[in-house]
C-alpha cells in the first residue's frame, strides 16, 4: 500500500512539531545556562558582606614592607617555580594616601594609629608625601599616634608628624 499525500503530509506535519519542540527546548537550556552563568559571575564579583564602621572608631594604619609606587606583578615563569611567592613585602604609596585623605573626610574616624613595625624601606619624597597627608589629616581636628618598638630614620620620620 503506498502512502497518500495526505498520510505523508500528516507526517511532515508531526515531525514539524517535533522539531519545533526540540528547538524550543535548545533555546530554553541556552536561557538557562546563561542565566546561572550570570548569576555565578554576580556571586563571584560582588563581594562580602558590606563593612560597617561605628562611630568614634580609630584608622589602623600599619604599612609593611617597602613603600612603592607601584606593586609589580610577577611573571609567568617566577609564578610557575614559586619564586614570586613572597611579593607581600611591599605597601602601595597611593593605597596609603587615599586612605589617609578618606579618612579625613569620614566623619566617623577620630583618630588614626600609624603602626610602623613593619615599615621597611622608604624614599625621603615618599616619606614627606605622607607626612603632608598626616598634617592634612590632622588640620581636620583629629588625632594621629604612632606607635612602634623600636624605630628606624623612616619610621621616626613618620612618628614626629603624629600627635
Amino acid at each position: 500500500m503506498a502512502a497518500t499525500p495526505t498520510s505523508r503530509f500528516r507526517w511532515m506535519r508531526r515531525l514539524r512539531a517535533i522539531w519545533r519542540v526540540i528547538e524550543v527546548m535548545r533555546r530554553l537550556l541556552s536561557l538557562i545556562l546563561l542565566l546561572v552563568f550570570v548569576t555565578f559571575l554576580y556571586f563571584l564579583f560582588r563581594g562580602g558582606p558590606p563593612v560597617i564602621v561605628p562611630d568614634q572608631v580609630a584608622l589602623v594604619v600599619a604599612p609593611a614592607g617597602r613603600l612603592v609606587e607601584e606593586a609589580k606583578m610577577p611573571t609567568t615563569n617566577l609564578l610557575l617555580t614559586g619564586v614570586g611567592k613572597g611579593n607581600n613585602d611591599v605597601t602601595v604609596m597611593r593605597d596609603l594616601l587615599d586612605t589617609l585623605r578618606y579618612a579625613a573626610t569620614d566623619s566617623r574616624i577620630k583618630l588614626i594609629v600609624l603602626r610602623l613595625d613593619a615599615l621597611a624601606d622608604a624614599d625621603m619624597a615618599q616619606l614627606q608625601e605622607l607626612a603632608s597627608a598626616i598634617t592634612l589629616f590632622k588640620q581636620t581636628n583629629k588625632r594621629v599616634i604612632a606607635y612602634s618598638t623600636n624605630y628606624t630614620q623612616a619610621q621616626y620620620y613618620l612618628a614626629v608628624h603624629a600627635d
